[in-house]
C-alpha cells in the first residue's frame, strides 16, 4: 500500500510543478525601482455602505466611495488587498478595473487572495471613485480595507519590509528541506533512514512552499500571479501525505492501514478540488475544513498510538521529543487558524509556520544522529556477517555460505555445474616445510580458483584442503578448459621451494535424470575428485 500511495503524491507533486512552472513562465518577476522622492499615504477619507443587491453572489455589495481632490500631472495608484472579492471600480460611470473568478483556469468560484492596484490619472481630478466589493464568502463580508494611495512602486516596497519575513521563513524551511532530501539520497544507504529523511525534507519543502505562496510578498514579487491563489491549498493538502509517512516510522506498528488511508484521502481531496475548480462548482477554500479534519485526525491518530506505544513498551526519549514538539505545534497552528477565521480568512501569522521550521529542524538533528548509529550499527553487524560467511585466509566464502546458498528457496540447480577440487599432499608440506607454507599452498590454490572461475561461478573453501565451486548455468564448458589452465598454473607454482603443488579436479553438470538435488551432483563431482587424486599419487609413486 505504501507504494501506490507514494506513487500517488509524486504524480499530484509533478502536477503541482507544471501549474508553478506555467506560473514561472507566463508571469515575469516583478524588480522594482524606487525613487526616494515617491511617497504614498494610508486613505481614511471615504465613505462606506453595504447594500442589498439580489443580482450579487450572497445578495449583497459592499460599496466605497473616494472623492479624488486635484491630480498632479504623473500617474497614482489606489492600492488594497481583498480576499475572496470579486471587485469592480468605477470613476464616475467608466469602468476602469474588474477582478473575477474568471482571471484563471482553475480559479473555483473565487479569484482568491489579490493586490488590487487601480491607476489615476491626472485627468480624473475632481471625479468619483466608487469601488463595488461582491463577497464570494459571507464570513468576508465587513472585512475592514486599508487602501493606500500613492506611487506604486513606494506602496509595494513598504509591503514587503511589512510581509517580508514570512517570505524569508518559507525560503529558509524550503532550503532545509532540500538539504534533508540530499542529504538522504546522497549519504544514507540504510534505505528505512533514507525513506524517512526523504519524507521529512518533502514535508519541510511542502511546508515551505504553503507559506510561500501564502506570503503576500510573494503575490507582489509575482504581480498577482492567476495560479497564486491555489497553490497554498494544494500545497497544503500535499503536506500531510510526507508527514504521515514520516510520523508513523516513530512507532513500532508503523505499517499500520490507517497511516495510508489519511494518506489516501489527502491525494483523493487534492483531486476532488482540482475537478471543482476546473468546472466552477467549489474552490479549494471549500475543502478547507476537510483539511483541518484530516490534520486533526492525524493528531488524534498520533495520540491514540503514543498511548498504545506507552502501555506496550513505554516511551521512549525520541516519542517524548515528538510528543512536546507537537503540543507546541498544535498551539502555533491554532493560532494560525483562529486569527485566520477571525480575520475572514484574509490575513494569516507566521506562528505556526516557526514552531513547524523548529519542529522539521529538531526532527532532522535527531533524524540524522539516529541515522548515523544505525549506519554504524549496520557497519558492524555486515563486518560480522562478512566473518560469518568467508573463510578468513583465503576470503572464499566459507561452508556456512555454501550449506546457506544451496538451502535458498531461490537456489536453483538447472544447467549448472559443479567443481569439486583438493590440495595434494598438503600433510606433507605442513610436516616438512611448515604450516605457514602449508596456509600459503593453501592460499595458492585459492586465489588461482578465484581468479578464473570466480567470474562464472562461487567459490568455496568447504575443507582443511577442500574446495567446491558452483558454477553458473552455461558455463559448465567454458569453467572446465579453464580448470586446466589453472592445474597447470599452479603446478608451475615455486613459492614453495623444493615442493610441486597439485591440485585434483572433479566436474559434473546437475543432470535430473539422476540428481536429486545439487548434493547428487557433488557426491558424483567429488568421486571423480578422489579418483584423479589416486592416480596422481600412484605416478608419484612410481
Amino acid at each position: 500500500m505504501k507504494k501506490w500511495v507514494v506513487r500517488g503524491y509524486f504524480i499530484l507533486w509533478g502536477l503541482l510543478i507544471l501549474l508553478f512552472l506555467n506560473l514561472a513562465f507566463t508571469e515575469r518577476l516583478k524588480i522594482f525601482e524606487r525613487n526616494p522622492d515617491d511617497t504614498f499615504e494610508v486613505v481614511e477619507d471615504y465613505e462606506y455602505a453595504k447594500v442589498e443587491d439580489p443580482s450579487a453572489r450572497l445578495g449583497v455589495r459592499e460599496i466605497y466611495t473616494f472623492d479624488l481632490d486635484e491630480i498632479s500631472d504623473y500617474e497614482r495608484t489606489l492600492c488594497f488587498y481583498s480576499a475572496h472579492y470579486n471587485i469592480r471600480a468605477y470613476v464616475d460611470s467608466e469602468m476602469v478595473y474588474e477582478l473575477s473568478n474568471a482571471r484563471a483556469a482553475f480559479s473555483g468560484k473565487s479569484p482568491g487572495y489579490y493586490w488590487n492596484f487601480i491607476d489615476i490619472y491626472s485627468y480624473d481630478s475632481g471625479k468619483t471613485l466608487k469601488i463595488e466589493l461582491e463577497p464570494v464568502y459571507s464570513n468576508v463580508i465587513g472585512t475592514e480595507m486599508v487602501f493606500y494611495y500613492g506611487d506604486k512602486n513606494a506602496i509595494v516596497f513598504e509591503q514587503l519590509k511589512q510581509y517580508g519575513i514570512p517570505l524569508l521563513l518559507s525560503v529558509l524551511c524550503i532550503l532545509i528541506g532540500v538539504f534533508y532530501v540530499c542529504y538522504a539520497l546522497l549519504r544514507l544507504s540504510d534505505e528505512k533512514g533514507k525513506s524517512n529523511m526523504t519524507m521529512l525534507g518533502l514535508f519541510a519543502i511542502q511546508l515551505g512552499l504553503w507559506k510561500l505562496f501564502d506570503a503576500e510578498a510573494f503575490m507582489l514579487l509575482l504581480d498577482n500571479a492567476p495560479y497564486l491563489s491555489i497553490m497554498p491549498f494544494l500545497s497544503l493538502m500535499l503536506m500531510c501525505i510526507p508527514f504521515i509517512l514520516f510520523l508513523k516510522s516513530n512507532f513500532t506498528n508503523a505499517e499500520n492501514p490507517v497511516w495510508y488511508v489519511l494518506c489516501i484521502i489527502s491525494e483523493l481531496e487534492m483531486v476532488l478540488g482540482l475537478i471543482g475548480n476546473a468546472i466552477g462548482k467549489w474552490d479549494f477554500r471549500d475543502l478547507l475544513v476537510m483539511t483541518h479534519g484530516i490534520i486533526l485526525t492525524v493528531a488524534v491518530v498520533t495520540v491514540v498510538f503514543i498511548a498504545r506505544e506507552h502501555k506496550k513498551f513505554g516511551l521512549n526519549g525520541r516519542l517524548k521529543q515528538n510528543m512536546l514538539w507537537m503540543f507546541v505545534c498544535f498551539v502555533g497552528a491554532l493560532i494560525d487558524v483562529v486569527i485566520y477565521y477571525v480575520s475572514g480568512a484574509a490575513r494569516s501569522t507566521v506562528i505556526g509556520m516557526l514552531t513547524f521550521s523548529f519542529y522539521v529542524i529538531m526532527l532532522g538533528v535527531s533524524s540524522v544522529k539516529e541515522t548515523r548509529e544505525l549506519v554504524a550499527i549496520g557497519v558492524n553487524a555486515t563486518r560480522y556477517k562478512d566473518m560469518a560467511y568467508h573463510d578468513q585466509l583465503t576470503k572464499l566464502w566459507n561452508r556456512t555460505a555454501y550449506a546457506h546458498d544451496i538451502m535458498d528457496d531461490t537456489f536453483v540447480p538447472d544447467g549448472m555445474g559443479v567443481a569439486m577440487m583438493d590440495a595434494n599432499n598438503l600433510k606433507y608440506c605442513n610436516d616438512n616445510f611448515g604450516h605457514d607454507q602449508g596456509d600459503v599452498y593453501i592460499k595458492t590454490c585459492a586465489d588461482a580458483i578465484q581468479e578464473y572461475l570466480g567470474d562464472i561461478g562461487r567459490c568455496y573453501r568447504v575443507g582443511g584442503d577442500e574446495f567446491c565451486v558452483l558454477i553458473n548455468p552455461g558455463h559448465y564448458t567454458l569453467g572446465k578448459e579453464r580448470i586446466r589452465a589453472m592445474k597447470e598454473k599452479i603446478e608451475n607454482n615455486r613459492e614453495i621451494e623444493g615442493f610441486r603443488m597439485h591440485l585434483s579436479c572433479g566436474t559434473k553438470l546437475f543432470d535430473r535424470q539422476i540428481d536429486y538435488d545439487i548434493s547428487d551432483t557433488v557426491r558424483r563431482a567429488d568421486r571423480e575428485m578422489y579418483q584423479e587424486k589416486y592416480l596422481s599419487k600412484k605416478d608419484d609413486a612410481k
